[in-house]
């Protein structure tokens, strides 16, 4: 199930890199395409609301492939390396930054779409989900 987990999420972040690049570059007025996209956003980032609640207790195993599956070891290991990033990367800015609304403010709209940069945090996590793929095939070698 981890397995499967982990490449729907891949399948996600795929999709956030090809379209958070051209949504930035190429979507200029609010609208229902805007609407549309937001919504699927709001959707892609409690897909990866729910893999943080699962990283805080989903066992992994250590270097010498010990299976750590003590909750506090895998929550203090989650903080101290991964959360922040997964916290920044789901993060709504655009809303935040209050992404539009027709006030006829095209800088403060411009302003608010940088803010969907911050989605490309989310090609960090391609490099965990390339380690999680490389130690599970170093586990393989040595079974």
């Amino acid at each position: 199930m981890k397995a499967n987990w982990d490449l729907w999420l891949t399948v996600l972040l795929i999709v956030t890199c090809i379209i958070t690049p051209y949504r930035i570059a190429f979507e200029a007025k609010e609208g229902n395409d805007e609407k549309r996209s937001t919504i699927v956003n709001i959707i892609i980032d409690l897909f990866f609301l729910l893999d943080m609640i699962f990283s805080f207790t989903t066992a992994y195993t250590d270097e010498d492939f010990r299976v750590i599956d003590d909750r506090a070891t895998i929550a203090k290991g989650y903080l101290k390396s991964w959360f922040l990033i997964d916290l920044l990367a789901i993060l709504p800015f655009e809303l935040i930054l209050g992404g539009g609304g027709g006030s006829g403010m095209n800088d403060v709209v411009r302003l608010a779409r940088i803010g969907r940069l911050y989605k490309l945090i989310k090609l960090t996590k391609l490099m965990r989900v390339f380690k999680i793929v490389k130690d599970r095939s170093k586990f393989l070698k040595y079974v």
